[in-house]
């Protein structure tokens, strides 16, 4: 008996996508790009093609039920799927009891206190500093946007609805799903409701779910297909489905091509982390509350990447209104707008040698993290809450003794054995430094016998600069015997 390529969700796709009683649709995955052959095989088949896909080797199309089994067997296939649910991410039930009208009235606080999550993970800093992710693009794949609010409608700058075929992807979600996520993303700085964290970034709404929050896999799929062929930059994702292969596919190639993907973690109760999140090409996010606690409704799972507050989140709402919802649907486009933050500073910021832009970024947003739960990354909190304050490379102060060369100071970020990232201390000694100790304000390093001279530290946010007097030196003292001749010695008695 020949070993079967059909996938788990098209039995589910039997119920929901049933052209008749013996048709079903399916997303047939190829083994190499399709063309004239791939489609001759579903027409000769009795089938009828729906969508060929670019961003991966696939078809949709509408086949005979008895046409399934050829179409397994046949060398060109390498998977049959069924069109499988996805849904939002279901917030709990209490969060949308919490909005409170007068939280947004006019006057009663500004509008980065409205906005608690934008101002924990310290947006206001950077905003301060003119880095407002301006010229970043992000697609948000969702609900829609309700693009004609006050606080969104200048960042609005186009996209598709999915579900109706058209260029209208207004929001007509029944708690405000995709809207709510957009304002976390960029709701914009000009005094009133609530702001973003990266109140000037360009969004895009690509509505794949309807007003009930549901949509299927194939939507999904010419999101993350749209975003790459518009040059999106960042894609935020608060979703959730099974796993398919063709969805996998997507985000890897999505990814591969530039697309930074990030995806609520889902709201699993302790339970594993949901797709698209899971897969290696997503930044999978868990929530926390004010208090950096893990959120109640979060996933346990070691492949939770980053934390951002989730619980009771105020953003923008449909009709021009405001609300709160809870969930790692809200924890996402905290990170989101972080990433965009990043991306419009990165003139400031040097390139991790070797990475493409998504993963420089994705490594930055790892490593400019406040250390939460265990030491390290952990099926809390993965590598720790988000940080949009975006740390600057410091030296305070540099000491020697012997070999030993010991640089404290802020922003050195987490420490990158992979050969990308690394801290060079430069000294008189011209010999090579060998990490021994990292942590985001101290490195200690071994740089070979009597190290002393000048000190450059070279990290992912920038360079710093001090000078390493040895064990026996001090900034008003020099090193006798490192002087070039006794004149030099005279020289310095005599001042």
């Amino acid at each position: 008996m020949p070993c079967l390529k059909y996938s788990y969700p098209l039995v589910i796709a039997f119920y929901l996508s049933t052209a008749t009683a013996a048709e079903h649709e399916v997303i047939i995955g190829f083994n190499e790009r399709t063309g004239p052959p791939e489609r001759k095989l579903i027409h000769d088949l009795g089938g009828t093609i729906q969508h060929e896909y670019k961003l991966i080797p696939a078809i949709v199309a509408t086949l005979p039920e008895p046409a399934l089994p050829a179409l397994n067997n046949h060398p060109l296939v390498a998977y049959i799927e069924g069109n499988s649910v996805v849904t939002t991410i279901e917030p709990p039930a209490e969060s949308e009891a919490s909005y409170t009208p007068e939280l947004f009235a006019a006057n009663t606080s500004s509008e980065y206190e409205r906005s608690w999550g934008v101002q924990h993970i310290g947006s206001k800093t950077a905003h301060q500093q003119g880095i407002t992710g301006k010229g970043v693009k992000i697609a948000v794949i969702d609900t829609g946007i309700d693009y004609q609010h006050e606080d969104l409608n200048d960042n609005y700058q186009g996209g598709y609805n999915f579900i109706d075929g058209n260029d209208t992807p207004m929001d007509d979600s029944y708690n405000s799903h995709g809207t709510n996520v957009a304002g976390i993303i960029a709701a914009e700085k000009n005094g009133s409701g609530v702001v973003g964290v990266a109140p000037e970034a360009s969004l895009y709404s690509l509505k794949v779910l309807n007003s009930q929050g549901n949509g299927l896999t194939t939507s999904v799929i010419a999101a993350l297909q749209w975003s790459v062929e518009h040059n999106m930059d960042i894609a935020s994702i608060s979703i959730q489905g099974m796993h398919t292969k063709a969805l996998q596919a997507a985000c890897n190639a999505a990814y591969e091509a530039g697309l930074l993907i990030i995806a609520a973690a889902g709201n699993s109760y302790g339970k594993a982390v949901s797709y698209p999140a899971a897969y290696s090409s997503v930044i999978a996010v868990t929530g926390t509350d004010a208090n950096d606690q893990f959120g109640y409704f979060s996933p346990i799972d070691t492949k939770i990447e980053l934390s951002a507050p989730g619980v009771i989140i105020p953003s923008t709402a449909r009709n021009g209104t405001y609300g709160m919802l809870s969930g790692t649907s809200q924890a996402a486009p905290h990170v989101a707008g972080t990433a965009a933050l990043l991306m419009s500073r990165i003139p400031q910021y040097p390139t991790i040698s070797g990475l493409k832009r998504n993963e420089d970024i994705r490594m930055k947003l790892q490593m400019s993290i406040l250390d939460l739960g265990l030491a390290g990354k952990d099926e809390l909190y993965g590598y720790g809450l988000i940080n949009a304050a975006l740390p600057k490379v410091n030296i305070d102060n540099v000491t020697c003794s012997d070999s030993a060369v010991t640089v404290r100071g802020t922003g050195f970020g987490r420490y990158l054995d992979n050969g990308t990232s690394t801290t060079v201390i430069d000294t008189n000694t011209a010999a090579k430094c060998t990490i021994e100790t990292w942590t985001t304000s101290q490195i200690i390093a071994d740089c070979g016998r009597n190290a002393s001279g000048s000190v450059k530290v070279t990290s992912i946010f920038g360079n710093a600069y001090g000078t390493c007097y040895g064990s026996n030196q001090s900034p008003g003292r020099p090193n006798w015997w490192a002087m070039e001749s006794w004149w030099s010695y005279w020289s310095w008695f005599r001042r």
